[in-house]
């Protein structure tokens, strides 16, 4: 049976790169990316039965919605792979609140919202089945990315040691 995965932010860019690469390896794939336009283009020029779908990851709701309708497309979900993330070119003296707020929300929020999805049949996979990818800016020299998966149980009040580790 095929395993179905959803890649986050894959209507472009790195997020395009690895659904490709998961079709490759046999499986099929969610699209999922805010531009539904292009995450329904690159699951058609993919194939194996993958589909574009619309997600926001700063929005719960979303991304919940997100998996119900692969599940019940697909009839399950094996893989997640949290990928969308934004950055802005500048300094953070330069940054403004509110871009600030928004890079939190995709970046941190919008993995959390994936961490914390409510299908029982993924909630019991292995760590590395729900993949976070470390946003550039967020990743430091000395974190791993394995690391950083393997963490999806840390405690809240320990989870910013993954941003402000240097």
């Amino acid at each position: 049976m095929t395993r179905i995965a959803i890649v986050t932010g894959a209507g472009q860019g790195i997020g395009e790169g690895i659904a490709r690469q998961l079709v490759q390896d046999g499986l099929s794939v969610a699209v999922a990316d805010m531009n539904e336009k292009n995450a329904r283009n690159v699951a058609d020029e993919i194939g194996n039965n993958s589909k574009g779908y619309y997600v926001d990851v700063s929005d719960k709701k979303s991304v919940f919605d997100l998996i119900d309708h692969v599940v019940a497309d697909f009839g399950k979900l094996d893989v997640l792979v949290n990928n969308a993330g934004i950055a802005q070119i500048g300094t953070l003296l330069d940054t403004k609140e509110e871009d600030f707020d928004k890079i939190m929300n995709v970046n941190i929020k919008g993995v959390l919202f994936g961490i914390q999805l409510p299908q029982p049949n993924l909630r019991n996979k292995e760590p590395a089945e729900k993949l976070s990818v470390p946003h550039p800016l967020l990743a430091t020299r000395d974190s791993s990315y394995l690391g950083l998966i393997l963490q999806l149980n840390l405690p809240f009040e320990d989870s910013h040691k993954l941003l402000l580790k240097n």
